[in-house]
C-alpha cells in the first residue's frame, strides 16, 4: 500500500492527477497471481544439462541439471517450485505453465 501512495504522489507531483488516479486504479484493480496446482508441481522433471546455465529467478549458475518448460526456460528446481507455487506462469515470457505443455 505503501508503494502505491509513493507512486500516486510521485506522479501528482511529476504530471496531473488524473493520471495519478489512472495508476492507482490499475495497481489496485490488477488481478493477482494463480498458484499452479500441487500436481503440476509435482510433475516437474529435472533434466541433465550439457552446459552451464544462469537461472533468472536467482541468477546463479546451473550447473548439472534443471527444470526446463513446455516455453523453453529453465531454472533451479527450487527456484521454479516456489515461483510455480505462487503464480502459473513462466516468469521469463508469462506464458502459462499447465501440465500439458511440460508434456510436449
Amino acid at each position: 500500500m505503501i508503494k502505491v501512495l509513493v507512486i500516486l504522489i510521485f506522479r501528482t507531483i511529476q504530471g496531473s492527477l488524473l493520471e495519478a488516479l489512472q495508476d492507482f486504479l490499475c495497481i489496485i484493480y490488477s488481478p493477482l497471481p494463480t498458484p499452479s496446482s500441487d500436481t503440476l508441481i509435482e510433475n516437474l522433471k529435472l533434466t541433465q544439462l550439457q552446459i552451464e546455465l544462469d537461472c533468472t529467478i536467482c541468477l546463479n549458475i546451473m550447473q548439472k541439471e534443471g527444470i526446463i518448460l513446455g516455453c523453453g526456460h529453465i531454472f533451479h528446481q527450487d527456484c521454479i517450485q516456489k515461483w510455480l507455487k505462487r503464480n502459473q506462469i513462466c516468469p521469463v515470457c508469462r506464458q502459462t505453465v499447465t501440465l500439458q505443455s511440460l508434456q510436449s
